[in-house]
């Protein structure tokens, strides 16, 4: 498969960069073009990273700003592990 063709910022009449979309190659030889990545999707792709190296929710508050554990928990409780359900698929597994 050929190289998809390099991507060029637009022009803009401020002189401002473009903002930077990523791309890679489709079957038919284009590019797939992803939307630019915002800073509220990079926040909670960091705290996502930081839960599954083992932060704990009082610490990962802190580090996003939360005013409360509360909201820690709400937006990104289901993403700890629920280590209960894990040790009983262990044992569904282990037993069968």
């Amino acid at each position: 498969m050929a190289a998809p063709p390099a991507m060029k910022d637009e022009d803009t009449t401020d002189n401002t960069p473009a903002p930077v979309q990523f791309a890679f190659p489709n079957e038919e030889g284009g590019v797939w073009s992803y939307p630019i990545f915002s800073p509220h999707m990079l926040r909670h792709v960091y705290a996502s990273l930081q839960i599954e190296h083992g932060v704990t929710p009082k610490r990962l508050q802190k580090l996003i700003g939360h005013a409360t554990l509360k909201i820690t928990l709400d937006t990104y409780g289901h993403l700890w592990p629920d280590e209960d359900a894990d040790r009983a698929r262990v044992r569904v597994v282990w037993n069968a």
